[in-house]
């Protein structure tokens, strides 16, 4: 699977006094900040709380920005197409605001593969993905305590 890009770090640039190479002559400007609307773009989902609980989940646990999660979502997608059928939104679901970056945001691919709407690709991407991702980390690991055999005797 395609990793996502990384975004640029906060980088502090320091201009310096000519005469004085030494002395900064005032803080530096951030450069190739993620959070600048700019290089996102805004996409409204319908999600129910435990897809959006487990999105945060996912994206610390990766340590990834939130976008970056969706990013993967859409390779993991992409790379599935022809196994995956367009997904309705969930009806107990509430709208929440998602970001991709505008280099990633083009989803004419699905959407033609799976012939629906920009947003309706982007849930179902997302949504399968989580729901794989999910199903994955549980056949992993056990969160829960075992029982030694001399207990149950």
């Amino acid at each position: 699977m395609n990793q996502c890009p990384k975004v640029g770090q906060f980088r502090s640039h320091i201009r310096h006094n000519h005469e004085n190479p030494n002395e900064p002559i005032g803080q530096g400007t951030m450069q190739g900040n993620p959070t600048e609307k700019n290089n996102l773009v805004k996409f409204r989902l319908k999600m129910t709380n435990d897809e959006h609980q487990m999105l945060r989940v996912m994206s610390a646990t990766d340590q990834k920005y939130q976008y970056e999660v969706l990013f993967d979502a859409l390779c993991w997608a992409r790379k599935h197409s022809e196994k995956i059928l367009p997904l309705a939104y969930p009806v107990n679901g509430t709208f929440r605001s998602c970001y991709l970056e505008s280099e990633n945001s083009d989803l004419s691919d699905l959407e033609a593969s799976w012939s629906c709407k920009t947003n309706c690709a982007l849930y179902t991407a997302l949504a399968l993905y989580l729901r794989n991702r999910k199903a994955t980390a549980i056949g992993s690991f056990n969160v829960l305590p075992t029982v030694s055999a001399e207990a149950m005797s």
